[in-house]
């Protein structure tokens, strides 16, 4: 097993919450970006559908504070729902974390790392921001799942749970010599449920779509960091 058994903090200050203005001085938060730096030059990672509705303009948030930055695209892949942006006019992250896809530790633990939605206080009850930074929440990496053969889009799996508003955040898992950034995350497979309430009138129980709850397993799926990286070099 690695050395390391948690996240140390350039994994922590890579994560960025993203969102979009509302008004002046309001912002709705959308999802989570990833800061990483490819060949000296420092890009913003992030699914495509946290990034389209900001206009691919999004605010960054850390501490407390949005703020506003001029993005340019670099691309975006829509098979594997990666956008990655790039700006002049911020620095995203003080420090470097390491990236990549290679000699994953099967049966152990990897964190997924972004931050939870806060438009339905009932879905992040049990998770929290913490001072500004990502919530790292446990994956199950014997669930992990590479393909083998023509993933195009790479594609991979954990068994996990994260909340709406990790979209975009980071997958990391743990390697043979440390932890890396190995992906992106883009989507949850969770269980749904509805509890059950008594009708009044008829005395039958009937769901209740106002306690709907999602459980706490599933899989998270995330694409490979290699879709960001092929789309930085397709746009050199």
């Amino acid at each position: 097993m690695t050395e390391n058994t948690v996240p140390t903090s350039e994994f922590l200050l890579s994560v960025l919450w993203l969102g979009h203005a509302v008004s002046a001085g309001v912002a709705v938060p959308v999802g989570s970006g990833v800061a990483i730096r490819h060949q000296d030059q420092e890009y913003l990672a992030t699914a495509l559908h946290v990034a389209e509705p900001c206009g691919f303009q999004p605010l960054v948030r850390r501490y407390s504070e949005w703020a506003s930055c001029q993005w340019e695209t670099v691309g975006t892949d829509r098979e594997a729902d990666v956008a990655v942006l790039k700006t002049s006019t911020a620095n995203l992250s003080p420090l470097t974390p390491r990236y990549g896809l290679g000699h994953v530790i099967l049966g152990g633990v990897g964190r997924a790392m972004g931050f939870p939605a806060i438009t339905d206080l009932r879905e992040i009850s049990h998770v929290a921001e913490i001072d500004g930074l990502p919530v790292p929440l446990t994956t199950l990496v014997s669930a992990y799942v590479r393909p083998e053969t023509n993933a195009a889009a790479r594609i991979h799996y954990t068994g996990g749970y994260v909340n709406a508003g990790f979209s975009g955040g980071a997958m990391l898992l743990p390697t043979s010599t440390g932890w890396t950034i190995a992906g992106i995350i883009t989507h949850r497979e969770g269980v749904i449920r509805n509890l059950l309430r008594k009708n009044t009138t008829t005395g039958e129980l009937e769901e209740d779509s106002e306690f709907a709850y999602s459980e706490p397993s599933g899989l998270i799926r995330f694409a490979d960091i290699g879709v960001v990286t092929d789309i930085i070099e397709g746009a050199r």
